[in-house]
């Protein structure tokens, strides 16, 4: 691609243009229901299963990264994790959150981050509000 001429070039602000082109992005539908990946929701009960469901936009033709992810529960605490699966362009996977005693579980902001493995740079996030 021209662009790749433009870098071997080393033409003036190519990296900028590039990391512009190429910028890897993901979408976050969270919602209770692990097949509806369109469908966002704004309030879970603390009681539901929370799905994240996440594609992956951008990144150069034919590239692949690896993502991982953190959740942050209204109490402050935290859970990371990571797919073991490379994605590329349009990807989709799914990640879920669930309170093990629902009953002690707190009520507040939910929110998720996706994150490129490879350099640790956030690609999105979304948050849900869990109700009683």
């Amino acid at each position: 691609a021209c662009v790749n001429v433009l870098r071997g070039a080393k033409y003036k602000d190519i990296e900028k243009i590039y990391d512009r082109l190429y910028k890897w992005e993901v979408s976050i539908v969270i919602n209770n229901s692990e097949e509806n990946t369109e469908t966002p929701q704004s309030k879970i009960s603390k009681s539901d299963i929370v799905h994240c469901h996440v594609t992956l936009n951008g990144g150069t033709p034919d590239g692949k990264t690896k993502l991982k992810y953190s959740a942050t529960y209204p109490d402050g605490s935290t859970t990371t994790g990571q797919w073991s699966k490379e994605w590329k362009a349009g990807t989709e996977g799914l990640t879920s959150f669930w309170y093990d005693i629902p009953e002690y579980g707190s009520t507040g902001t939910f929110t998720v981050k996706v994150y490129n493995a490879a350099d640790g740079k956030l690609l999105g996030k979304a948050s849900v509000e869990l109700t009683n």
